[in-house]
């Protein structure tokens, strides 16, 4: 497959869902690259706080000083990422309005290539599709996070996750390695492309894969039409491997699509170490996804 195609149907309805948590800079950069992308129509954007806090007015006038029509949404309690991106796609359905396209982004996402929005405007893949994992060009690892697996792991591998993440010293050790790998990974794939064609986007083609990175993902409106939904059980993490499971079950594609490009300024608001705080979450999801999907 030579990259999935982009026509130059009418412009769609998009809506960019932010979670925020701590990130209040990065949240406002997040609003004002979406109002100043130029895309017609303009994109839709709603901002989901899930920070401790009690009031979140200050912050959202921040919002709204770049953007001028943001949806600022404060649940009462932190509701994890896709708990909060499920939140803010149903109180935007509740003004009527019914996106084409709907991009669910940490806010340590940037959008700097303005052609983002035109191409996903007109973007007319295959029929079946109904989730695109775009180019995440992560600033730690010199290279792209998508595809996050090409290929749907073993049963195996994913109860090996399960007990790797139990434990809190071996959990940390573990994550730090992978980091290692797909940092050397990236590094000698740079070098051997600099060495054959020095042009690294152009080796990377878009296809079909299993799933994608969870720090962007965008669905189409038939992923819901299908029954997909962003109503994972899981507080945090493993959000990729439940949207690769559901279009799995649901027969719906995924796709990488390198042309879509947008930056990752990587563990904004987690760290790369994973603190007493947030490790049992990681190991909670790695059980969720492991009982349920692998059995």
């Amino acid at each position: 497959m030579n990259g999935m195609p982009i026509t130059t149907a009418a412009p769609r309805r998009i809506v960019v869902i932010g979670v925020s948590y701590g990130t209040d800079q990065l949240t406002v950069r997040f609003a004002r690259q979406i109002a100043e992308g130029g895309a017609t129509p303009p994109v839709d954007l709603v901002i989901v706080d899930n920070s401790d806090r009690v009031d979140s007015s200050n912050f959202f006038r921040e919002v709204r000083r770049v953007h001028p029509t943001p949806l600022c949404l404060k649940p009462k309690t932190n509701l994890g990422y896709f708990g909060g991106a499920s939140f803010g796609l149903a109180a935007y359905r509740e003004r009527g309005s019914a996106p084409d396209w709907i991009v669910v982004a940490n806010v340590d996402v940037e959008f700097r290539d303005p052609l983002f929005w035109r191409h996903l405007a007109a973007w007319d893949g295959e029929a079946d599709v109904g989730v695109i994992a775009p180019y995440i060009w992560s600033t730690f690892l010199g290279g792209s996070s998508n595809p996050l697996m090409g290929e749907r792991p073993s049963r195996y591998r994913m109860q090996f996750y399960k007990l790797v993440f139990r434990n809190y010293y071996v959990l940390n050790c573990y994550e730090l390695l992978g980091v290692v790998k797909n940092k050397a990974k990236h590094f000698v794939r740079r070098q051997l492309v600099a060495a054959s064609s020095g042009n690294h986007e152009a080796t990377d083609q878009g296809r079909r894969i299993y799933a994608p990175h969870g720090s962007c993902i965008v669905f189409s409106q038939r992923y819901f039409e299908c029954g997909g939904t962003l109503a994972y059980p899981s507080f945090l993490f493993g959000e990729e491997f439940f949207v690769a499971e559901t279009a799995r079950r649901l027969g719906i594609g995924v796709v990488y699509e390198p042309r879509l490009k947008v930056w990752h300024q990587d563990h904004s608001s987690t760290g790369w170490l994973r603190s007493r705080r947030v490790a049992p979450y990681l190991s909670a999801s790695a059980r969720y996804v492991a009982d349920t999907f692998f059995r």
